[in-house]
């Protein structure tokens, strides 16, 4: 496995300094932000020949919501999927975030025909079909992010998302694995197990989203899962902000010591 960070938890003023000092801070990868990731893909990998560090996966930062109820919209968040594809693609990332839906279902309740939310996942797994051929022939993922319950209706866990991957069909279709929100919405070792052959990224922060800490989440038993279900993808930092950038150079020296000293108990998902 691959210690990464989020480009905005690395000081810099420039894509180099970014990659710099991540790797000063002992990270390997970078989750990059994908707008206008395109239109400096040559500077991102120049950095990364200078330092060694790789992109790990691409933040879409879409427009709006792929399941707006305004077509014209809609339309509006595909294309610039599309662009964070391209970008993705050209710099070599796994592949592209996509949280569905924030906050409240955007579509109407249709019952007794279709609930809102059932709208939604009709439309979801429509527009992935859609844009999965597309994300295949780039070689990249579209990346499906479960979230709490706090900051979405629609897509918490990631049991859910493994039934929208299944539904999509799609090789391309996989799914981010946060231990932040998985803590607050599911069992994180038994998840992992369940959804092992969708999980393509992973996120961690600690219980209050600050870098991960001793005597916090149990971190050893989820890096211990994703050992045994044989995921050897990144590990990207995704939470606010420490208050130095010794703070993050010592949780990252944490996860690695973590990631070393764990060992699996059985060679694949249970």
């Amino acid at each position: 496995m691959i210690l990464g960070c989020a480009e905005q938890l690395i000081p810099g003023d420039t894509i180099q300094a970014k990659f710099q000092m991540a790797a000063t801070l002992g990270f390997k990868s970078l989750d990059l932000n994908g707008t206008g990731l395109r239109e400096k893909a040559e500077i991102v990998l120049q950095a990364m020949e200078e330092t060694g560090v790789q992109p790990g996966a691409v933040y879409s930062r879409l427009p709006n919501s792929l399941l707006h109820p305004e077509p014209d919209l809609r339309k509006k968040a595909m294309l610039a999927l599309k662009d964070r594809l391209d970008g993705a693609a050209l710099v070599g990332a796994v592949g592209v975030i996509l949280v569905p839906v924030f906050g409240s279902p955007l579509l109407p309740d249709l019952s007794p025909l279709y609930s809102a939310r059932q709208l939604e996942l009709e439309l979801l797994v429509a527009i992935l079909k859609e844009v999965a051929p597309y994300a295949e022939a780039k070689g990249v993922y579209l990346l499906l992010e479960p979230i709490n319950k706090n900051e979405t209706h629609f897509l918490n866990t990631l049991i859910q998302g493994k039934e929208i991957c299944e539904k999509v069909g799609s090789p391309s279709v996989r799914l981010v694995a946060d231990i932040y929100h998985m803590n607050l919405e599911e069992d994180t070792v038994d998840s992992v197990h369940r959804a092992a052959d969708w999980i393509a990224h992973v996120h961690l922060a600690s219980s209050d989203r600050l870098v991960p800490r001793p005597n916090d989440i149990d971190y050893r038993s989820f890096l211990k899962a994703l050992k045994e279900v044989g995921y050897s993808g990144t590990l990207g930092f995704e939470c606010k902000a420490p208050e130095s950038t010794d703070k993050l150079g010592e949780s990252a020296a944490y996860i690695e010591g973590l990631i070393s000293g764990v060992q699996p108990t059985c060679s694949g998902p249970s």
